[in-house]
């Protein structure tokens, strides 16, 4: 078992050929559902891709809201399974690869708005960490 796993935490440990082992998810886990929000991710929004960097920090902003709001719906249903059990063309890793490339791309301007317009009850936002940039930073280069 992984060191990374917690005590209690709960392991499926499941043996055979590829088909048995995709059968085995599909009828544990709505698969077939998840990898049609996932495509329905990818077709909404694929198109923003060579539009974004050009976005003003307003509209960056509201895309990235969008993005990250739309994308965290379906991954929290996601059960991040292994390769192995997933359907063959599952949309999953494309999906999450055009989010982080969106994310990246609408970063700066939607922190620019943040900046000059965002406030709390007590005045301006404190500014962003350096952790904010590290979302996504597992697929920096292969975006």
């Amino acid at each position: 078992m992984p060191r990374s796993l917690e005590a209690g935490s709960i392991v499926l440990r499941a043996t055979g050929g590829p088909e048995s082992l995709r059968r085995l998810a599909a009828r544990a886990w709505r698969l077939d559902a998840l990898c049609d929000h996932y495509k329905g991710f990818l077709a909404i929004f694929g198109g923003l891709t060579a539009d974004a960097p050009a976005f003003d920090p307003r509209d960056a902003l509201l895309a990235r809201l969008l993005l990250i709001h739309d994308y965290r719906r379906i991954v929290l249903r996601d059960p991040r399974l292994p390769a192995t059990f997933l359907p063959e063309e599952w949309a999953g890793d494309g999906a999450r690869r055009l989010c982080a490339q969106l994310y990246e791309a609408l970063l700066d301007a939607s922190e620019l708005w943040l900046s000059h317009n965002g406030a709390t009850e007590t005045g301006a936002l404190p500014t962003a960490d350096s952790t904010l940039r590290h979302r996504f930073a597992d697929l920096r280069g292969h975006v």
